[in-house]
């Protein structure tokens, strides 16, 4: 498999750290980005192709065919990990 790497010059860094301050609306996608790092830190492009196909609808779609949304599928487990939260955890709302 091809291993990808990006660099971002200085000029690059400089526009992308303003762009929440042209947009603030992007921070959106810097918040989610930093959540998505935390949660995947240390797996490699292998390891979360592989946890992909764990998913019945991902792994059971032809190749080429549109996948589904799993956004209530997410939803739904999100809401069963937070009713066995114990109440010493802080929320993750």
């Amino acid at each position: 498999m091809a291993e990808h790497l990006y660099f971002l010059l200085q000029l690059g860094r400089e526009v992308a750290s303003g762009l929440t301050t042209d947009a603030p609306a992007l921070e959106w996608y810097v918040t989610r980005t930093k959540q998505l790092v935390a949660l995947v830190d240390g797996l490699g492009g292998t390891q979360l192709k592989n946890r992909q196909y764990l998913l019945k609808d991902y792994a059971e779609t032809s190749i080429g065919r549109h996948i589904a949304p799993i956004a209530d599928q997410a939803r739904e487990r999100l809401a069963r990990l937070k009713a066995c939260q114990p109440a010493s955890l802080p929320s993750t709302n």
